[in-house]
């Protein structure tokens, strides 16, 4: 979720300074943005101690917000969640170092 809302507001590495700021202020003020956030903190809390179950419906609450946000199908789901478990085990490998 975190790095589908930046993408999808055209934020991406080398943008000029201008258009980051612009971006960045779309992204503040839209209200898909701001419940996205509140699902992403909601999930987030949930996860580490969820049974599961709930697992299973915290997955399954993650797998519908990518088709709803996105142009993804059901198709792109699985490789989607790769794509996104791998930034994940990313940023949790670059926290050990």
């Amino acid at each position: 979720m975190q790095t589908l809302l930046p993408a999808q507001a055209g934020i991406h590495d080398g943008m000029p300074d201008h258009e980051l700021a612009a971006a960045a202020e779309k992204m503040r003020t839209d209200p898909t943005v701001q419940v996205s956030r509140v699902l992403l903190e909601t999930l987030k809390a949930l996860a580490p101690t969820a049974t599961p179950e709930q697992a299973e419906i915290i997955a399954r609450a993650l797998i519908s917000y990518l088709v709803s946000i996105s142009e993804a199908t059901e198709d792109d789901v699985l490789p989607l969640l790769n794509t996104l478990r791998q930034v994940a085990l990313q940023r949790y490998e670059d926290q050990d170092t």
